[in-house]
C-alpha cells in the first residue's frame, strides 16, 4: 500500500510539472481597442500555403499570406509570412490553406533591426488573429480608422 501511495505521488507531481510548463496561457487583452495598441501590425489577407520551419524559437508554422487589407503598421503590401509556434500548447494557432485571416502580429526583429522589410511576422492564440470576420473588420475600422 505504501508503494502505491509512492507512485501516485510521483505521478501528481510529474503532472503538475508538465501542466504548468507547456501550457498556453495567454494575457490576451479583452476589447479590440486594447488589442490594436498592443499589435505594432495588424492586416487580413489570404493564407497561399503552410511549411515548417526550425527556427531558433523552436519548431514553428509558417504560413505565405497574400495582403489583400493593412489596419495598422508598416507591411509589404503583397506577400508576408506569418510564424507561429507549431504546437496550440505553446499558444500556436492554425489557419487554413485558402482561408481569409485577420493577423495580429508582432514584427521579427534581429539585433534590434527589423529582418526583411516588414515580410516576417508571429502571431499566437494570445490575440484576435483567427479567420476573417465581417464584425471583427468592422471594429478595426472602427478604432482605428480609415487607411
Amino acid at each position: 500500500m505504501k508503494f502505491y501511495w509512492l507512485k501516485f505521488t510521483w505521478f501528481l507531481i510529474v503532472m503538475m510539472a508538465v501542466g504548468s510548463g507547456y501550457g498556453c496561457s495567454c494575457n490576451m487583452a479583452r476589447t479590440i481597442k486594447e488589442s490594436v495598441d498592443g499589435a505594432p501590425a495588424i492586416f487580413m489577407g489570404t493564407v497561399l500555403a503552410e511549411a515548417s520551419a526550425d527556427l531558433e524559437m523552436g519548431e514553428m508554422r509558417a504560413y505565405t499570406i497574400k495582403v489583400k487589407k493593412i489596419y495598422k503598421g508598416t507591411v509589404r503590401a503583397d506577400t508576408v509570412v506569418v510564424f507561429t509556434n507549431f504546437s496550440e500548447a505553446r499558444c500556436g494557432i492554425q489557419f487554413k490553406v485558402n482561408s481569409k485571416i485577420i493577423a495580429f502580429a508582432t514584427t521579427i526583429l534581429r539585433d534590434k533591426k527589423l529582418i526583411n522589410e516588414n515580410r516576417f511576422f508571429e502571431t499566437s492564440l494570445c490575440t484576435w488573429s483567427g479567420p476573417y470576420k465581417v464584425a471583427i473588420d468592422k471594429q478595426l475600422t472602427s478604432v482605428i480608422g480609415k487607411r
